[in-house]
């Protein structure tokens, strides 16, 4: 039976959040392996259960690079080695090096989060889980200077433990390898088996591999996930009269308007056929806080219907397009109307 990936985001929200009826404090004393820097503000610590967790907030420039060599090369010196490998997931690489952008809509009001992760092993099999965290509501202006660092100490008894009772769901039975995704509402739709089916909106869609975990967004039906990358679909009903015929151009101006992309370039564009209904297809790169990404969105349109406008899109690192290119262009290529 494959351990459940969303365990780990449920663990990263008790991380962040702390758990009901601990109680954090200041403190001078705690394992000497969880790191304070010069200038960190508002230290606590707390204990939860078997383990350690020590967070402080700190004046720190994403991408934190200089906060991420520090920590690093401390517990490197106590003898702190990095994972390559996610303790709660086997198999699946530790997250090192690369931050993810995703809207946390667990309670008002939505915040736009930036987040690095990264897992350290000593020879004893203790694990110290470290997140950084830059975080501000998606309304306001980037606030990429105020940073939280969390560090949690897991004992390698309690990590052996946490391995042995992950939470699994399963799709089409309680078990089984093939088994990856909850049956249920997301959304506003509903996950059955290996379709993501949206009856008010009158579409269905296939899953992705079991690799993209699934989740809500702000403005999407239903988001995937993986390693900083993400694919959705959002629907939205335009007013009529609408030209969908420079829809591609007018999407990548709003975008470049509002979330300070830069070094835009154009990779391919044209015009299409989805399920009946006349789309268009977008790729280009850009940049955004000093990283590149690639984005590719399948444009779809049904005037006449009270949803008119669908859009499927893909979002990644530059150097991860060409990986992920294939399982969303499966992904989009199975929409079709109910």
């Amino acid at each position: 039976m494959r351990r459940n990936k969303l365990f780990i985001i449920i663990v990263g929200l008790l991380i962040l959040g702390g758990c009901a009826g601990s109680v954090k404090k200041q403190v001078a004393t705690f394992a000497d392996s969880l790191i304070v820097l010069s200038g960190a503000e508002n230290i606590q610590y707390t204990k939860l259960e078997e383990s350690e967790q020590l967070l402080f907030e700190i004046k720190e420039e994403y991408p934190a690079k200089r906060v991420l060599e520090k920590i690093s090369s401390k517990l490197e010196a106590k003898a702190w080695r990095p994972s390559s490998e996610d303790f709660l997931n086997p198999g699946l690489p530790s997250s090192h090096g690369r931050w993810m952008e995703f809207v946390d809509v667990t309670k008002p009001p939505e915040r736009q989060i930036h987040q690095w992760s990264g897992q350290w092993e000593n020879k004893n099999g203790d694990i110290i889980l470290c997140f950084l965290r830059y975080s501000y509501p998606t309304n306001a202006s980037p606030d990429l200077t105020n940073l939280l660092v969390v560090e949690t100490l897991f004992p390698a008894k309690y990590a052996d433990e946490l391995r042995k009772n992950v939470i699994v769901y399963t799709s089409r039975q309680e078990a089984g390898e093939g088994g990856r995704f909850f049956n249920g509402e997301i959304g506003g739709g509903k996950i059955i088996d290996s379709e993501y089916i949206h009856e008010k909106k009158g579409y269905k869609i296939n899953l992705p591999p079991q690799e993209w975990i699934p989740g809500p967004g702000t403005i999407p039906d239903i988001c995937f996930n993986r390693d900083g990358s993400y694919m959705l679909v959002a629907v939205f009903d335009v007013e009529e009269p609408y030209t969908f015929e420079n829809v591609n151009t007018r999407w990548k101006e709003m975008m470049i308007r509002g979330r300070s992309w830069t070094d835009v370039k154009t990779l391919d564009e044209k015009s299409l056929t989805m399920d009946g209904h006349d789309a268009k297809v977008v790729v280009f790169e850009y940049t955004q806080f000093n990283i590149r990404y690639v984005t590719m969105a399948y444009h779809i349109w049904r005037p006449g219907e009270t949803c008119k406008f669908y859009r499927i899109r893909l979002n990644c690192y530059k150097d991860k397009y060409e990986e992920y290119k294939d399982d969303f262009q499966a992904f989009a290529n199975s929409f079709s109307f109910l």
